[in-house]
């Protein structure tokens, strides 16, 4: 007997830029004809407001899949690995990377639902080390990505900008100049020309050295981001894979964490470990919270992914344009100053019921500004919420995205990301996780952090101050954890794969 499981995210959103409601159906899995060593993966494959488009930003939203198996019924669960891709549905492009999981775009420029059906992937049993199917348990999941087109791009703001550490253009004396970043070269750390540089205004430990090597990635080269924060149903089905022992270590609802199983933060996540039964939320559309370094970085390299640079983040944000001072995510330096008022709090359709004053260079974001206390507590709002709540459509201000359509990059949730501020970061690579977790639970990818050095903060969550959602705002960029297992309720990281 074979079980499947379909594990997906589904967000809400009325932007026709802001795909959402990604849904897999009908998974068979079947041995290839004529060929033993080799199993066919068929599966239907769909999402809401996909797009490809030749006009700026000139890119497509796409879905990661990837797909665990176990022996059945209480086998561990392992990840599969795929060979190439067996069949293509009219209209799509499928790639399989490194063999971890499957980019699925479309193929042509295109807006509306993405629909896919019998799509194929090849899996090699081979590479697993298993002769026989027959008695499995599988489960496959797909997480919302953003293509982002390589190029150069600006890290900074103008010289009048005021955003603290910002990185900027040494050698000139009486202003900091945006840091234009035309290649994957390593790039040379001085107050010097033609090199980058930034300060410590807090003495927080920034080491100001260099050079930030040619392997780290600085966002020249192409890669995919996810295009929404990482939610609570994906933290939640990514720990239910887990073994015993590796659920001790990313238990947030332990003393380390929310301590509690109850609404905490407007985390709804629940799991009792003397039961055994899997964790469950009642809030899956809400971005996760109470997650350390260690836990994030172990979803990454579970889920095929790795995390992203502070580099990459700003080119996330502003795209190639040139930066403006102050700036958020959707590319102004105005954004609303409101309480919001919620509509159906964690439930799929919540919505905020007073996104009237629609100005068009005034942005909407989660900040202790606006941040409403619900009955679930002070926390994060809906991923997708603001372009959702818009009856008359809705802008990439108003809806609060970064210039390629990933959405809550300033607030909401704080962005986990790679610093250059210590040696530990600038010795990460474009290094992805390969979908195995060590017994010990964590992440083994030996490019990346291990600890909190090396790890920053940008874009700001629901109780920052105003400046914190900045692009250019570097304020928190060193030693902003006390350690790598600290849980606060406001942190979560965006997953990356690089080309």
């Amino acid at each position: 007997m074979v079980k499947y499981y379909f594990i997906f995210c589904m967000l809400i959103s009325c932007s026709a830029l802001m795909g959402n409601n990604i849904l897999i159906e009908n998974l068979r899995v079947e041995y290839e004809v004529g060929n033993p060593d080799y199993a066919l993966l068929t599966f239907d494959l769909s999402w809401e407001n996909a797009w490809r488009t030749t006009s700026a930003p000139a890119n497509w939203d796409a879905a990661w899949v990837f797909a665990k198996y176990r022996p059945a019924p209480d086998g561990e669960w392992q990840h599969l690995i795929l060979s190439n891709v067996g069949q293509t549905p009219n209209g799509a492009a499928i790639e399989v990377m490194e063999g971890t999981g499957a980019m699925v775009y479309a193929a042509a420029p295109m807006t509306g639902p993405a629909t896919y059906s019998q799509v194929q992937l090849r899996w090699s049993l081979t590479a697993n080390g298993i002769d026989l199917i027959e008695i499995m348990d599988f489960r496959i999941f797909g997480v919302e990505m953003v293509y982002v087109p390589g190029g150069s791009f600006y890290l900074g703001s103008t010289f009048k900008g005021q955003e603290i550490n910002k990185l900027y253009e040494g050698g000139h004396p009486n202003k900091k100049d945006p840091y234009p970043v035309t290649s994957s070269d390593a790039i040379p750390v001085a107050n010097a020309s033609h090199s980058l540089y930034y300060d410590d205004v807090y003495g927080n430990g920034a080491d100001v050295a260099g050079p930030i090597p040619a392997a780290f990635p600085k966002g020249f080269r192409a890669f995919y981001a996810m295009k929404y924060e990482l939610s609570q149903q994906q933290y939640v089905d990514f720990f239910n894979t887990l073994t015993p022992a590796q659920k001790a270590v990313h238990d947030i609802t332990d003393a380390t964490g929310k301590n509690t199983d109850g609404d905490q933060a407007r985390n709804c996540v629940s799991y009792d470990p003397l039961t055994g039964e899997d964790a469950v939320t009642t809030a899956p559309h809400v971005p996760v919270g109470y997650v350390s370094v260690r836990d994030m970085l172990a979803y990454l390299d579970w889920s095929g992914l790795r995390p992203m640079t502070e580099m990459e983040f700003e080119k996330l944000c502003r795209g190639p344009v040139f930066p403006v001072d102050a700036e958020f995510a959707w590319g102004t330096d105005q954004v609303a100053r409101w309480k919001f008022l919620p509509s159906l709090p964690n439930a799929p359709n919540e919505i905020l019921t007073n996104l009237n004053k629609l100005n068009a260079n005034e942005g909407y974001a989660a900040y202790d500004m606006t941040t409403p206390n619900t009955r679930f507590g002070l926390g994060p709002l809906r991923s997708g919420i603001f372009s959702g709540s818009l009856d008359l459509g809705t802008t990439r201000v108003w809806s609060g995205a970064g210039y390629y359509g990933n959405m809550e990059l300033s607030g909401n949730q704080a962005e986990g990301v790679i610093s250059i501020t210590h040696a530990d970061g600038r010795a990460f690579t474009n290094q992805h996780g390969n979908g195995f977790l060590p017994e010990t639970g964590y992440a083994d990818v030996p490019t990346w952090p291990q600890t909190y050095n090396g790890i920053g903060i940008k874009g700001g969550h629901g109780n920052s101050i105003v400046d914190d959602l900045q692009v250019a705002d570097r304020a928190h960029m060193t030693n902003a954890l006390s350690s790598e297992n600290f849980r606060p309720y406001w942190l979560q990281f965006r997953g990356v794969r690089g080309l």
